[in-house]
C-alpha cells in the first residue's frame, strides 16, 4: 500500500509513466509482509516502519515467529499452521486478528492475512501480511468497537483520534466530538488531539446557537470551506492553516445527539475516500445510539411502570436493599375505586400520572419513587435524618392533595402515607404506618422510628 501525497506540487509531480521503484514502494508500506519458514522461523521482513513492537527490524531474523505471540494465543496461532495450514491451503484465505507482545510486555493487536508460498527447492513457506490495528481505516475500528458493545460516545472518541493525522506532504486533519446538548444546543468539544491549539477558541463558540452545527444540517453529513464557521472560530482556524471544514451529526432521534466536526489543512481534505469514509463512520455512530436508545427502552420496560414511567416494585425493592442510610414512604390514594367508578379508568390514569409528576417534583434527584400497585406507591428516600424524612412525606401528602387540573375529572385527591425510619424493616414497617392513617381518617402521615 503506497501513501499518496494529497497537496497540489505532489499530485503535479505524479507521472503513470514513472513506476516506484521496489525501494520507494517499500518504503511507503504500512503493512509488514514477514516470510516465515514451516516451523515459524523468520526469514524476512520488509515493510516501511522503522521498528516492530519497538524491535528494530533486523533483530526478527532467525527468530521463532510464535514467540512474539500473546501466551493466551499461542495455541490457536499455532492451529492456523499445522498441518500444513490445510483452510489456507484450501484458498480460504480468511483474516484473523493476532495479539503480538511488544517490547516492555504491552500488546498490539493486529489483523493477519497468511499465504502459503511453494517453493521447491526448499519446500514451503508462509508470507504473512501484518496490518496493526492503528493504521486501519478509522471506519473500521469503529465496526469492531461497535461489534464489541462500544458506546457511541467511545466510538466517536476513538473516531476522533484516528482521524486527527499529519499525512504525507503535511496535510492535516484535526477533528473534534461535539456533545452534551442542553436546549438544542452542543455545550460540549473534545479533539483528537492531544496538542490541539483550537480547542479552546471551538469551546467557547460550541453553543452559539447560529452555529452551523446547532441548526438543521438536513443531510448527515456536510463540507466545505471556512464559511460553515462562525466568525471567531474562522478567523482562527485559518490563521492555523485550516482549509476545509467538514460538519456531521449522527441521531437515532432525528435530533442530533453527537457531532462530528472536521478541520482540514488542503482545500479538498474532505474528498473522495475521505468523505466517503467518513459518512459511512457516521452511519456507524448512528447505529450505535440507535442499539443504545433500544437497550434503554428494554431496560425501561423492565424496570419502570408502563403507564407513570417511575420505577417498578422490583426495582425499588432492588434499590432498597443497596442503602442502609434510608427512609420509606408508603402511600396510597384514597377512595380511587371511587375515582374510576366515578370518572372512568382513563380519569384514574390521569390521575395516576398527574400524582406521580407530583412526588417526582416534590422528592430528590437521588430518591426512588415507584409505583408498586395499583394505587400504591413508594419513595425510598436516600441519605436523610428522621427530620429532613418527615419535611418530604408532608410536603409529598400536600402537594397531591392541591386541586386537581380540571380537564382530569375530581377536584381533589388525597393519599393516606406512612414514613418507617431507623426500623428493622422499613417497608413492612412504613406499610403498617400507612393503614393506621387510614384508620385514622386518611389524608395525612404516620411516623414510624421504632426498632
Amino acid at each position: 500500500m503506497r501513501a499518496v501525497r494529497t497537496d497540489a506540487s505532489a499530485m503535479a509531480s505524479l507521472s503513470i509513466d514513472a513506476p516506484l521503484s521496489r525501494a520507494e514502494l517499500i518504503a511507503h508500506l504500512r503493512q509488514f509482509l514477514i516470510v516465515i519458514d514451516p516451523f515459524g522461523q523468520i526469514l524476512q521482513i520488509e515493510t516501511g516502519f522503522d521498528d516492530l513492537l519497538g524491535y528494530s527490524i533486523d533483530s526478527f531474523v532467525d527468530k521463532n515467529a510464535i514467540d512474539y505471540v500473546a501466551p493466551s494465543q499461542a495455541d490457536e496461532i499455532a492451529a492456523h499452521f499445522v498441518a500444513g495450514g490445510e483452510h489456507l491451503i484450501r484458498g480460504e484465505h480468511d483474516m484473523f486478528e493476532i495479539e503480538l507482545v511488544r517490547r516492555g510486555g504491552a500488546t498490539e493487536m493486529m489483523d493477519c492475512l497468511a499465504t502459503r508460498v511453494h517453493r521447491d527447492h526448499d519446500g514451503n513457506l508462509w508470507m504473512l501480511a501484518l496490518t496493526p490495528h492503528s493504521v486501519r481505516a478509522p471506519e473500521q475500528s469503529l465496526i469492531d468497537d461497535h461489534v464489541n458493545g462500544a458506546s457511541a460516545r467511545e466510538m466517536a472518541q476513538r473516531f476522533a483520534q484516528l482521524r486527527s493525522l499529519v499525512a504525507d506532504g503535511g496535510v492535516w486533519i484535526e477533528t473534534f466530538v461535539l456533545d452534551e446538548r442542553v436546549d438544542g444546543l452542543f455545550t460540549s468539544v473534545a479533539s483528537g488531539r492531544a496538542d490541539s491549539a483550537l480547542v479552546s477558541t471551538f469551546a467557547d463558540l460550541v453553543d452559539a446557537p447560529t452555529a452551523r452545527w446547532n441548526q438543521p444540517i438536513g443531510d448527515e453529513r456536510v463540507s466545505g470551506a471556512l464559511d460553515l464557521l462562525p466568525g471567531e472560530l474562522a478567523d482562527a482556524a485559518e490563521r492555523h492553516g485550516v482549509q476545509s471544514v467538514s460538519l456531521g451529526v449522527a441521531s437515532s432521534t432525528g435530533e442530533p445527539e453527537l457531532g462530528i466536526v472536521g478541520f482540514g489543512s488542503h482545500p479538498k481534505a474532505f474528498d473522495g475516500y475521505v468523505g466517503r469514509m467518513e459518512a459511512r463512520s457516521l452511519g456507524l455512530l448512528t447505529s450505535a445510539l440507535s442499539r443504545e436508545r433500544d437497550e434503554r427502552l428494554l431496560r425501561d420496560a423492565a424496570e419502570r411502570d408502563a403507564l407513570t414511567g417511575l420505577s417498578n416494585r422490583t426495582t425499588f425493592d432492588s434499590s432498597l436493599q443497596s442503602d442502609d442510610h434510608a427512609a420509606v414512604l408508603y402511600v396510597d390514594i384514597d377512595n380511587f375505586k371511587l375515582v374510576n367508578d366515578t370518572f372512568g379508568h382513563a380519569a384514574g390514569d390521569a390521575v395516576l400520572i398527574e400524582l406521580s409528576r407530583r412526588m417526582l417534583a416534590v422528592c430528590r434527584p437521588n430518591d426512588v419513587v415507584a409505583r408498586i400497585g395499583g394505587d400504591e406507591f413508594a419513595v425510598l428516600l436516600h441519605d436523610v435524618d428522621l427530620a429532613m424524612a418527615e419535611k418530604i412525606a408532608r410536603r409529598l401528602v400536600a402537594s397531591v392533595a392541591e386541586p386537581m387540573p380540571p380537564e382530569i375529572g375530581p377536584e381533589v385527591v388525597t393519599v393516606s402515607a406512612g414514613l418507617a425510619y431507623a426500623t428493622d424493616d422499613l417497608m413492612h414497617d412504613a406499610d403498617m404506618a400507612m393503614l393506621r392513617c387510614k384508620r385514622r381518617g386518611r389524608n395525612g402521615l404516620i411516623v414510624s422510628t421504632l426498632r
